[in-house]
């Protein structure tokens, strides 16, 4: 093919914008990827049970492995998204499951794994060191403090 004919070809083409599929963006909200932070690889099959078993969506749930250690857990129902995230840390085996939220606009391999979420206990504190800034600085050694939830003591400081 000469080039003036490749061209005349390429001059007849016409651009079009097209709208979003708003079904797939829609899906994309009710999407979580999760990975286990261990040295063994976990089977798909394993790491489905298990969820399943702990999280006890209402509405179906799929799992999908993306590569070895990384997996795509679709929901059909932002209840059951919500409150698995929510009540997240979550384990697989004993291993630690990062969950994050994945936006459209980036390839699940870009999503960073390297933070997460944690509870954290404080036992025993005396009376005079009970208050909310107090309890905020000993959380902020380990990271970034989300929440504050005082149980027992009738949730007072």
């Amino acid at each position: 093919m000469e080039v003036s004919e490749l061209a005349d070809r390429t001059s007849k083409c016409i651009r079009l914008e097209l709208p979003t599929n708003q079904e797939t963006s829609m899906s994309s909200a009710l999407i979580l990827l999760g990975k286990p932070v261990s040295s063994r690889a976990a089977g798909l099959n394993i790491v489905k049970d298990v969820v399943l078993k702990a999280w006890k969506p209402v509405y179906p749930l799929e799992a999908k492995h993306l590569d070895k250690s990384t997996f795509m857990f679709s929901f059909h129902h932002e209840v059951d998204i919500n409150k698995v995230f929510q009540k997240r840390p979550w384990s697989i085996r004993g291993d630690h499951l990062v969950l994050k939220k994945w936006r459209p606009e980036l390839d699940w391999k870009e999503v960073n794994f390297s933070l997460s979420t944690f509870w954290i206990q404080i036992h025993s504190l005396p009376a005079h060191w009970k208050s909310e800034d107090n309890i905020r600085k000993i959380g902020s050694t380990a990271g970034n403090v989300l929440a504050i939830d005082v149980v027992g003591e009738g949730g007072r400081f």
